[in-house]
């Protein structure tokens, strides 16, 4: 089983990395080659990396939101009929015994100057470590694919802290996509 990748100038198409629930072949958004059956499946938007054995992060103490620009891509929501959009991200709002603060992502469209309404996720979960292993998955409560406008647009990630000089840290994010 595999899933085939058309030739494509959208950088979401090659950054996709799992999928769930899968039985057999079927066509889905982008032409490509997925499986009947599909319950989700999810486009990384971002990730920090690894530099000898630590994990990188992006991070930031701005309390109004920034562009995350290695996350700008481009979507159709029309080529997911009966899908569900939800933002996901592995990050904290600073180490344990830290003071309180929050973190936010959310996703903003380039064409529309606007942030997407249902999109932000926030937490104020810390932690002692800097292993973005041993931090959970948090996954926004709102479906926000309604809310894109039709047709292909351009997105960007965008985050930041509640607190000025109360940095946030950002390890990974991603495009949850769960069919009905």
């Amino acid at each position: 089983m595999a899933i085939i990748f058309p030739q494509t100038t959208l950088p979401d198409i090659q950054s996709i990395i799992g999928q769930r629930s899968i039985q057999s072949p079927e066509t889905l958004a982008f032409g490509m080659k997925a499986l009947a059956g599909l319950a989700e499946t999810y486009i990384t938007l971002i990730a920090g990396g690894a530099s000898g054995g630590a994990a990188q992060s992006f991070y930031t103490d701005a309390t109004t939101y920034q562009n995350l620009n290695p996350s700008e891509f481009q979507i159709n929501p029309d080529n997911y009929p009966g899908a569900k959009f939800y933002l996901e991200a592995v990050c904290r709002a600073g180490a344990y015994g830290d003071p309180v603060r929050t973190f936010y992502l959310d996703l903003y469209s380039i064409n529309n100057n606007a942030s997407v309404t249902g999109s932000e996720i926030s937490t104020q979960l810390t932690e002692g470590q800097a292993s973005p292993g041993s931090l959970p998955l948090i996954t926004g409560g709102t479906d926000f694919k309604p809310n894109l406008p039709a047709g292909t647009g351009g997105y960007v990630l965008r985050y930041k802290s509640d607190t000025s000089g109360r940095f946030v840290d950002l390890y990974y994010a991603r495009l949850l996509i769960i069919y009905s």
